[in-house]
């Protein structure tokens, strides 16, 4: 045979796009004021702009400058009080990029990341599991804004909310991980009055009034141990925040589109085992990725060797084939 009739394929070099989505993430990482998980607690806490951007970010994070803007939803709600710059900038920025937010920005996301890259035997939920599941983010968006605008509307009338601590001024953040990893855990690492006494001894910590502090840590850690198997378990399957940005994926000005003339189909579904929200490339519309956990990550970008998935602009609505 002719060593001419035969030509390897060359792979396209996409460490560049690894390289840089980890350092946008790490640069938000930092920026939106995670500081206490760096070891830097000497700045003082500040104060927190209260500007929303879309990511799961706790307003009552330690050295914060930027609030997530479902955390503003949450609690400005519960104030009787419209949130119209948070719905803006939600707007804004699902229109822009759909979930993009979530891929690049979102702090606890990029935790979430870093967990998967844990050696550990990976699982992949099945198809119907995965949409099965996914179901569920949309039912806690529902209800966290059900029960915050009930209490708002409550407070708005001159009324005492139904005592639901902790949940009576933020809806979602007594159950929220990333709240946890970001606000809770920090507050307690940097603030000497929350550690027990000599008195209490060490099991001071686990006293009754702790009670609360535990579930939300052992949450959490469930969350983190389950992204070491399944890639972003949180954000695919129970975010509010991700179910709320998903819906606008197919409006959204960016997305991400397959090319069927290079595409190798169930021949190859590299695109599909490299997806970190278990998204069915295969199974959507070519022209345009519009299911509600593709968060533009771009690692289907990275795993194709066919050079088959490529980002579009302004393709709202599929075409006909």
């Amino acid at each position: 045979m002719d060593e001419y009739d035969e030509e390897p394929v060359k792979r396209r070099s996409t460490l560049w796009l690894k390289g840089s989505r980890l350092l946008v993430q790490f640069f938000f990482f930092i920026l939106l004021g995670n500081l206490a998980w760096m070891g830097i607690t000497f700045f003082g806490q500040g104060s927190n702009t209260g500007f929303p951007i879309p990511v799961m970010q706790s307003q009552s994070t330690p050295f914060g400058v930027i609030v997530g803007a479902y955390d503003v939803f949450m609690v400005t709600l519960a104030q009787g009080v419209f949130p119209f710059l948070a719905l803006g900038v939600l707007l804004i920025f699902g229109i822009m990029m759909g979930r993009a937010t979530c891929g690049w920005m979102c702090p606890f996301g990029f935790v979430l990341d870093l967990c998967h890259y844990v050696p550990a035997r990976k699982r992949v939920p099945g198809y119907q599991i995965n949409q099965q599941l996914s179901k569920v983010k949309f039912a806690v968006l529902v209800l966290t804004l059900f029960v915050a605008i009930a209490i708002g509307l409550v407070r708005l009338g001159g009324g005492t909310p139904l005592p639901i601590y902790p949940f009576s001024d933020n809806a979602f953040s007594p159950i929220d991980p990333a709240t946890t990893f970001q606000a809770v855990i920090p507050h307690f690492i940097i603030t000497p009055a929350m550690w027990p006494t000599l008195e209490e001894g060490i099991w001071g910590i686990f006293s009754p009034d702790m009670a609360w502090f535990w579930f939300r840590v052992i949450l959490m850690v469930i969350i983190l141990i389950v992204s070491v198997y399944i890639g972003r378990a949180w954000c695919r399957w129970f975010c509010p925040l991700g179910a709320a940005l998903g819906m606008m994926n197919p409006y959204a000005i960016v997305g991400v589109q397959r090319n069927l003339s290079t595409c190798l189909g169930k021949k190859c579904r590299e695109c599909e085992l490299a997806c970190p929200m278990g998204v069915s490339l295969l199974r959507e519309p070519w022209e345009k990725i519009t299911d509600s956990n593709c968060i533009m990550c771009m690692k289907c970008y990275d795993a194709c060797a066919e050079g088959a998935i490529t980002l579009n602009f302004f393709k709202f609505t599929k075409t006909s084939d």
